[in-house]
């Protein structure tokens, strides 16, 4: 028969591996029934020590059509591997000379020096998995199956589980894929580049929540749909999760290339569209990262793009960033940061310093303010540092029933002392507002150090009362109010409340910021709306606090004007609970003249 040279028992030897059934360890093919071989549906070919064929069977052709003309009787190795590229049968081979010459010496390497079996694709879409055995006199027996089917069905499932469920777009998993798959350690004159872009949409959420969730989906839908039209063929376009998306683009490394494109997407992204009876215009802020440049890892390359998103939004809505290693640095200390400072909560390692409140116009004393402390092993850190990162990171809650724990129990040891400490003040953050359990939390932790509710102040920022869930908020202020606990409004005269603001919240005591009292002395500006601000508390029934004073001439103009509490450097610094008790035992503190 053409295509078979020489009898088969002189070709096949005993072979390892998983080879067809009757081909096996120490079954030499003279044992085979007669044709068993050509009526294999894989693939065998036989190769004498010096490569050149001695066997093929029909299920050859089938398998590689654009190279059966030359498995001939006698035919080289390595011309049949030649042949089978240059007609197109191995597209990982490629159409260019060098790569074609590097795939065909790879190829000869795998059959000379049989390893594991390999999967190498065919022209048309399929696929076959290789097998090699070379027998101890050089003889090389060659297995060829088809697995195209199984292939088929393993890249449905990587695509099922790839897909975004509700856009069709890839998910995370697909785009870290294909961000693997770029090229590293490229230098030289290798021209490939690649841009990782990714994008949020501004205020998602108050679109969910003002139109409600289909109409969210329905526009993350659309915008999975109108991005689509900008892709190229090998460009990936994802949807992380939420209204968060990532483009890939090959090709463009440069930030001028970025930009038309970023230009593009916007033009397309941000038209209007009708969700329901509403119409919205969708906004973008955007990330890039470059590759190579910004970084040749998956993870470091897509760590870049949200470091950029993470500024472009810092900068408000509707902007772009590009990566930046300085803010790349300063997330970095924010992530430390965050993981010590939750370390420190967890160990209780956060203390407080109480910061004196004394009564205008004698200097008695009137209470405290608790102010946390971070006395970290290498260096304190200041509040000003620490503060945002827990509102920001979701320690502040934790962060605030420590502080509240620290103050009742120096309270509690001034009692026992026979001291009087007055009233505690400790702030709040909106988060511990807008929990129902708060005020009793509260009432437990009073009771817990036998301290009655009006020994404590809570003190909140003026931004709290503009809150959405302002409603909410009123409802647990009304608790505190009812059980006997001060609520202090800190910060005024500096936000956007206004007076209906103040008469819808029960509040006791309006504080002063520290910057208008600073410039009180001027008579500008600052120095009226103080004056309005004491003004404002007065007829409202509610003492003035000015909080900063740290000059006799500060003391006396407020004393002037009739605000009833300061605080400051010039009152007293803030102390350490052995410090506050010393305080205590010394008595009035007046201003020096």
């Amino acid at each position: 028969m053409e295509g078979r040279v020489g009898a088969i028992s002189a070709a096949v030897e005993p072979l390892e591996g998983p080879l067809p059934s009757g081909v096996g360890p120490g079954r030499p093919a003279m044992a085979l029934p007669p044709g068993l071989l050509e009526a294999l549906p894989q693939a065998i070919l036989a190769f004498d020590a010096q490569e050149r064929l001695t066997f093929v069977n029909p299920a050859f052709a089938s398998l590689f059509p654009f190279m059966a003309a030359a498995a001939r009787p006698g035919a080289a190795l390595q011309e049949i591997l030649r042949h089978g590229v240059a007609q197109g049968q191995f597209p990982e081979a490629g159409t260019r000379p060098e790569t074609q010459l590097a795939w065909l010496a790879q190829e000869l390497a795998a059959h000379r020096n049989p390893g594991p079996p390999r999967e190498v694709a065919l022209a048309g879409g399929g696929w076959v998995e290789m097998q090699e055995h070379r027998g101890p006199d050089g003889q090389l027996i060659c297995l060829r199956s088809d697995i195209t089917r199984r292939r088929m069905a393993e890249d449905r499932a990587q695509r099922h589980a790839e897909e975004d469920p509700l856009t069709g777009l890839g998910n995370r998993e697909a785009l870290f894929r294909k961000l693997g798959e770029l090229p590293h350690g490229r230098r030289g004159r290798d021209p490939r580049s690649a841009c990782l872009l990714l994008f949020d949409l501004d205020d998602f959420k108050a679109t969910n929540a003002n139109l409600g969730h289909a109409a969210g989906d329905a526009l993350l839908v659309e915008i999975a749909r109108r991005g689509r039209a900008l892709l190229r063929g090998g460009d990936v376009f994802a949807r992380l999760g939420g209204d968060e998306f990532a483009i890939l683009l090959h090709g463009i490394g440069t930030p001028a290339q970025a930009m038309s494109f970023i230009g593009r997407l916007r033009v397309r992204l941000e038209q209007p569209l009708t969700l329901g009876a509403a119409i919205i215009t969708p906004s973008l802020s955007l990330g890039v990262a470059l590759f190579p440049e910004d970084g040749e890892a998956a993870c470091a390359l897509f760590r870049g793009a949200e470091t950029a998103l993470y500024q472009a939004k810092r900068q408000g809505r509707h902007g772009h960033s590009f990566f930046d290693r300085s803010i790349a640095a300063m997330l970095d200390r924010k992530a430390r940061l965050t993981q010590d400072l939750r370390a420190a909560i967890a160990a209780e390692e956060i203390t407080i310093a109480l910061q004196p409140q004394l009564r205008t116009r004698d200097g008695r004393h009137l209470g405290f303010e608790a102010l946390a402390r971070w006395p970290s092993a290498a260096h304190p850190v200041p509040p000003s540092e620490f503060i945002p990162v827990a509102e920001e990171m979701g320690l502040i809650i934790p962060l605030s029933r420590l502080v509240l724990r620290r103050a009742l129990e120096a309270m509690r040891s001034f009692d026992r002392l026979g001291l009087d400490p007055g009233r505690i003040a400790v702030n709040v953050a909106t988060e511990q507002l807008l929990s129902e359990d708060f005020p009793r939390e509260v009432r437990a932790a009073l009771q817990q150090h036998g301290l009655p509710p009006e020994r404590l102040e809570i003190e909140l920022t003026e931004t709290t009362l503009l809150d959405r869930s302002a409603d909410r908020i009123v409802q647990v202020l009304r608790e505190f109010d009812a059980m006997g606990v001060s609520i202090a409004l800190d910060d005024f005269g500096t936000g956007y409340a206004s007076l209906a603001h103040l008469t819808q919240f029960p509040v006791h005591r309006l504080k002063i910021d520290r910057r208008l009292v600073r410039s009180i002395e001027s008579g500008d500006s600052a120095s009226l709306i103080a004056r309005t601000v004491i003004g404002l508390a007065h007829g409202l029934g509610l003492e003035a606090v000015a909080e900063g004073v740290e000059t006799p001439a500060q003391w006396d103009y407020l004393r002037r004007l009739g605000c009833d509490v300061v605080q400051g450097f010039l009152p007293g610094a803030p102390f350490d609970v052995a410090g506050a008790a010393a305080h205590l035992s010394a008595g009035l503190v007046a201003p020096t003249e």
